[in-house]
């Protein structure tokens, strides 16, 4: 019983902290994946918004990869080439993400582990991509 409650303090903490999004549409009667991606993904993913950003910027300042002195969809280019072939930071990008769903939550993740593991890399990339000034500060 010890695990149980402990589970369940750690589930409603992490509920807890995540941000509230009013405007996501959290009614997708059939669809599981896409409500659990407007209910949990995009919640956890915006929590954890500023440690994605500066993940990213390691990875770049590591791999002595400038993308200052690009236009916008040259680096929209490189940051997609950098997702499709980069193993190491996809995983870790998925595990801070994958870290703060609840013992349900990651019941649901691993019967739809691929679709899930796309979307989160998926809404990622968009977030980079829409936070490319404040990425290149």
């Amino acid at each position: 019983m010890w695990y149980c409650s402990q589970g369940m303090d750690r589930d409603n903490a992490l509920i807890s902290i995540r941000p509230r999004i009013p405007h996501i549409e959290t009614e997708t009667t059939g669809k599981e994946v896409l409500h659990f991606q407007n209910t949990v993904l995009r919640q956890v993913i915006k929590f954890q918004h500023d440690l994605i950003l500066d993940i990213f910027r390691q990875f770049l300042r590591v791999r002595k990869i400038n993308l200052n002195d690009l236009d916008f969809e040259t680096r929209k280019l490189k940051i997609q080439q950098v997702f499709l072939k980069e193993k190491v930071l996809k995983a870790s990008l998925e595990g801070i993400i994958i870290g703060h769903f609840t013992v349900v939550e990651y019941a649901l993740f691993c019967v739809h582990e691929q679709e899930i593991r796309k979307r989160i890399r998926d809404i990622i990339k968009q977030r980079i991509w829409d936070s490319m000034e404040e990425l290149f500060e």
